[in-house]
């Protein structure tokens, strides 16, 4: 009996022992099984992930800087044209817009995209003309008479310029008017002469330009815009020239009495990527951020157009004068402007790039 309870016993911490091995395996094979399964998962998650970088790469990141003062058409319209890119990449591309010349002025962002160290900008003519010279061949003085025939040019033109910057490591997203060109001075300004007798304001880093304004018989001083407001304030300078829209957004227009009412040139805008920062941007983009950038280039060429006339009647009411020009005057500025023409042809821009101007300007006429 006892033999037989003993037996028992025995038979049933076997079973207990036998029935624990079994929950300790089972609980054993359950956690390897567990972290197994986390381990596919978070495999499959990394090999996910690899696969979307190779397919996508790291997002692009493209810095493009301006002159021109935050809440300015062209600033306003770089943002909207940022925001428009974000969009359509699904977020691929980012646009990041530095406004107020804080990555420097025109010629430094020029320096900076060649080094590598700034994707694009937004320029004007004259730095322009440091990629491509024939473009400064736009602001012989009295050539365009309208907004009509410069748009006109600029879309008969745009394309052979467009092929001279892609050949300069650069690519032209849109091209823009930002305004007509004044004089504007601390004292009246009616003729070339009135002009002569002040200290005159000549954007700085074009020794050329320099030379033929002194060759015309004017005291020109080489001089950052930036650096205008100063000019004026300690008496460097008494006059420069720029669009008034300009004028008005560096409120430079304080320090100045005077604006001579003859528009002397157009000045032409253009956003611009480096080459090598376009070929980062994937090819199935290109013809639509084209085509958005194109709608930007017409909406800064409106705007523009409707702040020019904004900008001078602040001026007016802040208690600008505006110099009319008689007839006989503004023979003086034309014949002026001649005589600077035959100087610049040749040394800012070849004669070929003046003779194509002309040639479609008799057309449009």
């Amino acid at each position: 009996m006892i033999r037989e309870h003993a037996d028992g016993a025995a038979a049933v911490a076997v079973a207990v022992e036998t029935t624990a091995f079994r929950s300790t395996i089972g609980a054993g094979i359950r956690v390897r099984s567990a972290r197994v399964g986390r381990r596919r998962r978070l495999l499959s998650v990394a090999v996910l992930l690899c696969v979307a970088f190779a397919v996508y790469g790291d997002p692009l990141i493209i810095k493009l800087a301006t002159v021109a003062p935050q809440g300015s058409p062209w600033d306003d319209t770089l943002r909207a044209l940022a925001g428009r890119i974000y969009e359509i990449s699904g977020g691929e591309i980012t646009v990041k817009v530095y406004p107020d010349g804080i990555v420097g002025d025109e010629s430094d962002l020029v320096r900076k995209m060649r080094l590598g160290r700034l994707n694009g900008a937004a320029l004007t003519q004259l730095s322009l003309a440091s990629i491509v010279p024939e473009i400064l061949a736009l602001s012989t003085p009295f050539l365009v008479e309208s907004s009509d025939e410069f748009a006109y040019l600029i879309d008969q033109w745009s394309e052979p310029l467009r092929t001279k910057f892609e050949e300069e490591g650069f690519v032209v997203l849109t091209f823009g008017e930002a305004g007509w060109v004044h004089f504007f001075s601390t004292e009246s300004v009616e003729t070339p002469d009135d002009l002569r007798a002040l200290h005159l304001a000549v954007p700085a880093g074009d020794g050329e330009m320099l030379q033929i304004w002194r060759r015309l018989g004017f005291t020109a001083y080489p001089l950052s815009m930036p650096d205008y407001a100063m000019g004026l304030q300690t008496g460097m300078i008494d006059a420069f020239y720029a669009p008034p829209s300009a004028v008005a957004a560096f409120g430079w227009y304080g320090k100045v009495g005077y604006m001579n009412s003859l528009p002397v040139a157009p000045v032409l805008g253009a956003i611009i990527l480096t080459k090598r920062t376009w070929e980062r941007i994937p090819e199935a983009y290109h013809d639509r951020i084209r085509e958005i950038a194109e709608q930007a280039g017409a909406s800064i060429s409106a705007a523009s157009r409707t702040l020019e006339s904004e900008s001078i009647a602040l001026m007016v009411q802040a208690g600008v004068e505006i110099v009319q020009t008689d007839p006989e005057a503004e023979t003086a500025w034309r014949s002026l402007g001649e005589a600077g023409a035959e100087l610049a042809v040749g040394r800012l821009f070849p004669p070929e790039a003046l003779d194509v101007l002309r040639e479609l300007l008799r057309s449009y006429r």
